[in-house]
């Protein structure tokens, strides 16, 4: 059996890494050699190959998209195999665990956003960070018993701080979804069954024209679980939209929307199925 490394942005204790350690345990053709951090989603685009396999944060239940990942598959060519949902429990770390002490708590925006009413009320300064378990790094080596970090509890144990605080996010049903990412032709799959097929499309400026896209897959009886519009880059105001629906690549009501959907826009991307 060959060996995949899966890679993840940010460092150990992040809940990227949380998720990779799930994932791990799902994927078949292979078994995980290592589970790898990187700084940048730059690095991991530079090391992805035939048996690496990219953790990618796409969404999260309380702050939404991460549209920046999304613009990805515009500039290269992956595929998506699978999705995974990581529960998002968010503690507030320190030195001392004591919650009066703490003055300010840093992390990552998407953190920030998701504790913010939490902070509010015990008059805790939010200062953006570049990651969660970055943050508790930092704290750690910081030796200010007035700073905290909004982070896993498994970034605790790494990085040796305590707990003032624990479930800290405003929504108890905090959740972020991953996707598994590998390159186009990579012998990777999970070992789950297809049921999702993700697209890209671009529609063509024409009047109603995202209703009779939309009707290409309403007529073949395809449920949408997911439609959203953003800036395409390519021209000032105009869009495309990330879709996501119950039907697979060899279905043929998927077959008959695509076609009926290649009238309306000017490019259609299949990103993956899972």
């Amino acid at each position: 059996m060959t060996e995949s490394t899966l890679l993840y942005q940010w460092v150990s204790g992040a809940y990227s890494h949380l998720s990779a350690e799930n994932i791990s345990k799902e994927l078949i053709w292979t078994k995980t050699k290592e589970i790898r951090w990187c700084e940048s989603f730059d690095q991991i685009r530079d090391l992805i190959d035939e048996w690496h396999i990219w953790i990618l944060p796409i969404e999260n239940s309380y702050a939404g998209t991460i549209h920046r990942n999304i613009y990805n598959f515009l500039i290269h060519d992956y595929k998506i195999i699978w999705t995974h949902t990581q529960d998002i429990d968010h503690c507030l770390l320190s030195i001392t665990g004591k919650l009066n002490d703490i003055k300010q708590s840093y992390s990552h925006p998407q953190a920030l956003a998701q504790t913010y009413q939490y902070c509010k009320t015990n008059n805790i300064e939010q200062i953006q960070w570049i990651d969660t378990a970055d943050a508790a790094h930092m704290v750690a080596e910081s030796g200010d018993n007035t700073l905290s970090a909004v982070a896993s509890s498994k970034a605790a144990e790494i990085y040796g701080l305590q707990i003032a605080d624990s479930s800290i996010q405003d929504q108890s049903w905090n959740q972020t979804r991953f996707l598994i990412i590998t390159q186009k032709d990579s012998p990777v799959t999970y070992k789950k069954t297809v049921w999702t097929t993700a697209l890209l499309f671009h529609v063509r400026n024409v009047p109603g024209v995202l209703y009779k896209c939309l009707w290409a897959f309403a007529t073949n009886w395809i449920d949408l679980t997911k439609i959203e519009s953003l800036p395409s880059q390519k021209d000032p105001f105009t869009y495309m939209f990330w879709v996501e629906c119950s039907a697979h690549l060899n279905d043929d009501r998927m077959k008959w929307a695509l076609e009926e959907l290649e009238f309306f826009t000017t490019e259609v991307r299949v990103l993956g199925e899972y």
